[in-house]
């Protein structure tokens, strides 16, 4: 499984410290997380072959125009679109 192109953002929900990937035990397996943008570095990551990498801390809302762009076309889909990218 590949996690890819994601963008997280504490955003102050959190009542303790927010984990930007969570995977929590060694039964979870093969998911590989590329190419992300949070602003914390707490995580939590005990899979097996769970390799990370090109993950981009930020501070201080300073999101680089990669995450931004990844921002803007997050959410739902137009229907039509949905059924293309299932």
């Amino acid at each position: 499984y590949n996690v890819t192109e994601n963008v997280f953002s504490d955003a102050g929900f959190c009542q303790d410290k927010c984990e930007w990937l969570h995977i929590w035990t060694s039964s979870i397996h093969d998911i590989r997380t590329t190419n992300c943008y949070t602003d914390t570095s707490v995580q939590d990551n005990r899979g097996t072959d769970c390799p990370e990498a090109n993950i981009t801390v930020v501070s201080d809302g300073q999101w680089p125009a990669a995450a931004k762009q990844i921002m803007q076309q997050a959410g739902p889909r137009p229907r039509a679109q949905r059924e293309v990218l299932v």
